[in-house]
C-alpha cells in the first residue's frame, strides 16, 4: 500500500487558497502541527483525518492516498517478476511479504527465489542472497506438483540452482548439477564454459560439440518456420532475408571446401527462396535459387555427408548421423519441399529446370 497524506495536505490547502495559519485554526490545532503534516514528520489523528475529509469534501481513503494493491497471487508474482527486472530493491522486502502470505504457492516461492538470486549477483557477489535464494529454490523444488507453468520442470530448477552454485565459487557442485539435469542437452552450452573455466578441455569439447549440433537443428527449424510464418503474412522479403541468414550462419561450420549436411538443408532454403522471388515478382531470380538448389543438391547427392563430426570446431570420436527423413536423396528433397510450397508456377519452374 501506498499514502500520500503529507502532499495531499499541501496540495488540498492551496487548493483552497488557505495558508497553513488558516487550516490551524480550522481544526483547532497549532501552525506547527500542520506544519509537521506536511512535512510528512508527523501523522494527523484519526478524528483530525475525519474532519479534514469532510473539510475538503473527500473520503478517508482519498486524502491519505491509500492505494490497495492487487493481491492475486498472479498479480503478487508479476509484481515481483518486474520489480526483480527493474533493480527495485523493495523487491526484497515485497518478496518477504509474499512469503508470509503465501508461503505455499509455488509461483510466490519461485518468484521470491529469483529476486534473491538476481540481487545476490548484481555487481558484487552477495552470498547472504543467494543462500537465501536456494533456500527459497528447495521449498519450490518441493511445490513443484503444484507448478502449472509448462516452462518449468525440475531441470530447470536446478539449472538455476547450478549458475547460484557457479556464482558462489562452488564450481564442481554447479557442474554436477548441470550434468545430471542435462535432459535433451539443455545445458551443453553451460557445461562448455563451467568447464572450460575448470580447464576440463576434453569434456569441454565434447559439450561444446553437441551444443553446436542441437543448435543446428534449432537454427534450421527456427528458419523454416520463420519464412512460412512471414510468407503466410505476405512478408517475402523478410522471408528472404530469415534464409540467407540461415545460410550465412551455417557457412562457418564448413571444414575447407568439403560439403557437409548443412548444404543438404541450404537446398531447402534456396527452394523457399524461389518461392518467395516468384511472389515478388521476380521470375529471374526465382529461376537462378532454384538452379543453384539443383546444382548444390547434385554435389551433395555425389558424396553425401551427414555425419557431424566432420563440421568444422566439432570433436568427437563417434559419428553423429543426421537423420533427413524427407527424401532418399538431396535432390529428391528439393522437389518434395517445392510441391509442399504448392504453387504452380514454382512447380512448372522445377520441372524445367530439372530435366
Amino acid at each position: 500500500m501506498k499514502s500520500v497524506l503529507a502532499d495531499n495536505i499541501r496540495t488540498l490547502r492551496k487548493e483552497k487558497g488557505l495558508t497553513q495559519e488558516k487550516l490551524a485554526e480550522v481544526l483547532g490545532v497549532t501552525v506547527g502541527a500542520v506544519h509537521k503534516w506536511e512535512a510528512g514528520l508527523s501523522t494527523p489523528e484519526l478524528h483530525l483525518l475525519m474532519e479534514m475529509a469532510d473539510f475538503f469534501d473527500l473520503t478517508l481513503d482519498v486524502l491519505v492516498g491509500f492505494e490497495l494493491k492487487d493481491n492475486k497471487i498472479s498479480s503478487v508474482s508479476e509484481r515481483l517478476r518486474k520489480m526483480r527486472d527493474s533493480q527495485d530493491e523493495d523487491a526484497l522486502v515485497e518478496a518477504e511479504k509474499a512469503l508470509k502470505k503465501y508461503p505455499h504457492s509455488f509461483e510466490i516461492v519461485l518468484g521470491s527465489a529469483r529476486v534473491y538470486s538476481a540481487f545476490g549477483m548484481v555487481g558484487k557477489v552477495d552470498k547472504k542472497l543467494l543462500r537465501r535464494s536456494l533456500e527459497l529454490y528447495d521449498e519450490a523444488i518441493k511445490l513443484l506438483p503444484l507448478n502449472t507453468d509448462t516452462t518449468i520442470d525440475e531441470a530447470t530448477l536446478y539449472g538455476e540452482i547450478s549458475q547460484i552454485h557457479i556464482a558462489m565459487g562452488q564450481n564442481k557442485k554447479g557442474i554436477e548439477l548441470y550434468r545430471k539435469y542435462n535432459s535433451g542437452g539443455r545445458y551443453n552450452e553451460k557445461l562448455c564454459y563451467s568447464l572450460a573455466m575448470e580447464k576440463d578441455t576434453e569434456d569441454a569439447d565434447m559439450y561444446l560439440s553437441y551444443s553446436i549440433l542441437s543448435q543446428g537443428d534449432k537454427r534450421f527449424h527456427t528458419v523454416c518456420a520463420a519464412a512460412l510464418l512471414f510468407s503466410k503474412k505476405g512478408r517475402f522479403e523478410d522471408a528472404i532475408d530469415i534464409l540467407n541468414w540461415g545460410i550465412e550462419t551455417d557457412e562457418i561450420f564448413r571444414s575447407g571446401d568439403k560439403i557437409n549436411f548443412f548444404d543438404r538443408l541450404h537446398c531447402y532454403y534456396m527452394a523457399a527462396i524461389a518461392f518467395a522471388k516468384l511472389k515478388l515478382k521476380d521470375k529471374k531470380a526465382a529461376q537462378e535459387a532454384l538452379i543453384s538448389a539443383r546444382d548444390l543438391a547434385v554435389r551433395f547427392d555425389e558424396d553425401p555427408d551427414l555425419d557431424g563430426k566432420n563440421l568444422r570446431f566439432v570433436e568427437l570420436d563417434q559419428s553423429c548421423m543426421v537423420v533427413d527423413s524427407s527424401g532418399e536423396t538431396a535432390l529428391e528433397s528439393v522437389g518434395k519441399v517445392i510441391a509442399l510450397l504448392g504453387d504452380k508456377e514454382l512447380i512448372t519452374l522445377w520441372q524445367t529446370i530439372n530435366r
